[in-house]
């Protein structure tokens, strides 16, 4: 038995979400649970497994005859892990980029931003979102009006960086990088989990 369960309440507040929401689901066994008398209780470890279960973890193609760069990983990714004590919320990462929120959930989705999606909310883990203000800080995105070419600059010249550190600083754009079968890595395939 663990050594502290954690109440519907104390769960929510971190997952960013409320509390109606983790009780619905721990009572449709979405979310391991423990019902005790009237209440729930929910073990951090256990959580912790199933939000990593939850996590985007980008699917893997096979990989093509042509090939001039490291050979793909073939078997599944882990899924990134995120401290949920650290994670912030989407909405408040979009507005220290001053970008759309969509643009921060597309990240997300596509795995150059290590998070999650829990409930309603998106979360972003705080050690991955730190490695984006370093890359961001040395390409002057950052600078740019708002806007698409905003959104894209800075999309890129993260994607650039996972590029330049997979194939080994062998100095390929992203698109050439495509163009030779290579798929743009995750976050946490090249910089590893928080």
């Amino acid at each position: 038995m663990p050594e502290r369960l954690l109440t519907a309440t104390e769960l929510a507040s971190l997952l960013h979400v409320s509390k109606l929401w983790v009780v619905d689901r721990a009572q449709a066994d979405e979310l391991p649970g423990y019902r005790v008398g009237a209440s729930w209780r929910f073990d951090s470890h256990e959580v912790a497994v199933w939000l990593n279960r939850q996590s985007n973890n980008a699917a893997i193609s096979a990989p093509t005859e042509r090939r001039v760069l490291p050979p793909r990983r073939l078997e599944p990714r882990e899924a990134p892990k995120v401290d949920l004590s650290r994670a912030l919320p989407a909405v408040d990462v979009a507005e220290e980029f001053d970008v759309p929120v969509v643009a921060v959930k597309a990240w997300i989705q596509n795995g150059s931003l290590t998070g999650l999606h829990v409930g309603r909310q998106w979360l972003v883990d705080a050690d991955s979102l730190d490695g984006w203000r370093r890359i961001l800080a040395r390409s002057g995105c950052l600078d740019l009006p708002r806007g698409r070419t905003r959104t894209e600059s800075i999309g890129d010249a993260v994607a650039q960086e996972l590029v330049s550190r997979r194939s080994g600083g062998m100095g390929l754009t992203v698109r050439s990088f495509r163009r030779h079968g290579g798929v743009v890595p995750t976050w946490a395939g090249v910089m590893g989990s928080p």
